[in-house]
């Protein structure tokens, strides 16, 4: 009787001189082939941390980084190995690659890649490092604090990867992230202050949806959280006690940020009021309306600093506090330009509160 050797398949580590399939292989076989595949496997890993630390430190070799990942992220493939994880691991001196590919960026690089068939070394992390964990987001937090990258980190923020929208917005906005424009000035007259202009989308809906809208900043080597919110049994752990349906606004600290007091407006101007008519319309100048009020809602520390990491440390006011602004909560409000938006300004000086003008 002549029995057939059984043939190797490409992707088949039995030997083409392996006995018979119906007889089963000894059990010092399969921890053989086992231990053989965990020994390439460890190596590969090994390699590929290596070539993203020689990557992150050796600027000249960055612009062939996709096809250098193109090559890892197959090998990793091969041996049930992830590149993104990887890329998310501490390797390179306690941060992760995305962290030196932030810190490692020239001063005045551009924000969104100039040519986006040649991306730059982040680009080529990003688009292959996701899910973030929250370790990673911390560290990238860290990166652009230390560079001072304010333009980087709103784009950052703007990915589904490192801030995701809720359910609740998903369903509102179709999975379309609406673009909250927010722009960091400083104050050349003083050191210690700063300015912040918002441009809200979608400001009433958005909020009566999710109860809440995150604002977060780079100003004066700190990372900043301005909320506002609609007391509600879900956001009761990340907000001051409130009765419930209050509109708020809080500011507070983020990781990786210095204590501080902090004195501050926020200021909210009529929307219905162009801000600076334009001279070839001179009914407009003419007819000079005055327009609602300006909101002011102040926001101090008292004698604590502000500080990070503290859920109950943050400062808040209610939009209860002003008249003008609780007309906010309400259709047609004369704050919310025609097309949903709300425009803002944060006026603010660290340092502990002195008087009533925070910038002149």
């Amino acid at each position: 009787m002549i029995v057939e050797k059984r043939i190797a398949l490409p992707d088949d580590d039995t030997p083409t001189d392996a006995p018979p399939a119906h007889k089963e292989r000894p059990q010092s076989w399969r921890w053989f082939s086992f231990g053989l595949r965990s020994r390439v496997a460890k190596q590969v890993r090994v390699t590929v941390l290596g070539i993203l630390r020689d990557l992150v430190k050796q600027p000249d070799i960055s612009s062939s980084a996709s096809a250098i990942l193109e090559s890892c992220a197959d090998a990793c493939r091969m041996n049930n190995l992830s590149i993104s994880t990887l890329l998310q691991e501490p390797s390179v001196e306690g941060h992760t690659p995305l962290y030196w590919a932030i810190i490692k960026r020239a001063p005045g690089s551009p924000v969104e890649p100039e040519d986006p068939s040649s991306p730059d070394l982040l680009e080529s992390f990003l688009s292959i490092a996701t899910p973030f964990t929250e370790t990673t987001i911390s560290d990238i937090r860290l990166a652009c604090l230390n560079n001072a990258d304010h333009a980087l980190y709103q784009r950052l923020r703007r990915s589904p990867a490192f801030s995701p929208l809720s359910g609740a917005e998903e369903v509102l906005l179709g999975g379309v992230r609406p673009v909250d424009e927010i722009n960091v000035l400083n104050v050349e007259e003083d050191d210690c202050a700063f300015v912040v202009d918002f441009r809200i989308p979608l400001f009433q809906k958005r909020l009566r949806v999710s109860k809440q809208l995150n604002l977060e900043f780079i100003a004066k080597d700190r990372l900043w959280s301005l909320k506002f919110l609609i007391a509600a049994a879900e956001n009761s752990n990340i907000r001051p006690i409130a009765e419930t349906g209050t509109w708020l606004v809080t500011l507070a600290l983020l990781e990786h940020s210095a204590p501080t007091a902090v004195d501050s407006n926020l200021i909210i101007k009529d929307a219905t009021i162009p801000a600076s008519p334009s001279p070839s319309s001179p009914s407009v100048l003419s007819r000079q309306t005055k327009g609602k009020p300006t909101i002011t809602l102040r926001m101090k520390t008292g004698t604590t600093h502000l500080a990070p990491d503290h859920r109950d440390n943050v400062i808040s006011t209610s939009f209860k506090d002003s008249l003008m602004a609780e007309s906010l909560q309400y259709n047609a409000s004369p704050y919310v330009a025609a097309d949903g938006s709300l425009t803002a300004r944060l006026e603010a000086r660290l340092g502990r509160p002195d008087g009533e003008c925070i910038i002149c």
